[in-house]
């Protein structure tokens, strides 16, 4: 799946679960790198709904009450 393929199903999936799409999300050991993600409540729809539609590699972190999918091989911006 290229890039521009990658974001599409990202704002799909982000729409599916009321989340909200970050661009420029710098994750654990990324080193300052940025990727597209997810912030979202409920981490396993987010990364089932993605891997349903063929986005897979996804990582998560804790944000407090929510938390962020992101996959650090969809570059952001």
């Amino acid at each position: 799946m290229d890039r521009d393929e990658a974001i599409e199903v990202i704002e799909e999936v982000a729409n599916f679960v009321g989340g909200d799409v970050r661009t420029g999300y710098s994750g654990r050991g990324m080193f300052g790198n940025t990727c597209y993600g997810i912030v979202c409540d409920n981490v396993m729809t987010c990364i089932e709904e993605a891997a349903a539609r063929g986005l897979r590699g996804a990582k998560t972190d804790s944000m407090g009450r929510q938390s962020i999918v992101y996959w650090p091989k969809v570059k952001g911006e």
